[in-house]
């Protein structure tokens, strides 16, 4: 009688939760450092707990000795437990990392080939020829430019050419004179030593040897 009420209920599929790779990594990772404080502080206490026994021995108490022994296997059996997670959880580690690292460059190259074929498209071959076309008549332009400017430049030195060569014949005769007045000028009489002055030079010339 289930189709006088509408018939039965369809099931609905649960969905399965989303996973994030990225938090599960951090807790592998965390996980993976608190493992090894545990072997660390295991390792200090199995060396405690022999130096421990050792000093028992020295005392006679041997019956001391045999509980701490057994206490550092209890540790040591606990160390290799947590040794064999560590390793797992490591191989964990590295399987992420290398599956994390795989889809990077998936998404990249796919993200690359997008690229690619945008820019493939926007880089017509007739946007090249206007471009092209553009480039020759700014160029052109230019030298007309140059052109004018330079032909002004050579007209304006070409007015001043008769003020330059003024400019040089002046400054060359005033060389000349220059050159005349150190060739006619009288030399100098020549400075006459008496004898008086040799003689005070050359005991001055003595007594600075003492000194």
């Amino acid at each position: 009688m289930s189709w006088l009420f509408g018939g039965k209920k369809k099931k609905t599929k649960k969905t399965p939760p989303k996973i994030d790779i990225y938090s599960t990594k951090k807790k592998i990772d965390d996980q993976v450092k608190f493992t090894e404080m545990k072997i660390t502080k295991h390792e200090k206490l199995i060396e405690d707990l022999k130096q421990d026994a050792k000093a028992a021995l020295k005392k006679k108490d041997r019956k001391k000795a045999i509980m701490l022994m057994k206490k550092k296997k209890l540790y040591e059996a606990e160390n290799s437990k947590l040794e064999g997670m560590r390793m797992m959880m490591e191989q964990q580690q590295m399987n992420m990392d290398r599956e994390i690292n795989n889809k990077n460059v998936f998404e990249c190259m796919i993200e690359g080939n997008k690229a690619v074929e945008h820019l493939t498209k926007e880089a017509d071959i007739d946007q090249f020829e206007d471009i092209r076309e553009k480039h020759i008549e700014f160029e052109d332009r230019n030298l007309e430019i140059n052109d004018f400017f330079a032909g002004y430049l050579d007209d304006q030195c070409a007015d001043a050419e008769d003020d330059i060569q003024e400019l040089i014949d002046e400054i060359e005769k005033e060389e000349m004179d220059k050159i005349n007045n150190i060739i006619n000028r009288p030399l100098p009489a020549a400075k006459v030593h008496s004898k008086e002055e040799k003689v005070s030079r050359e005991e001055e010339d003595l007594l600075a040897e003492l000194n």
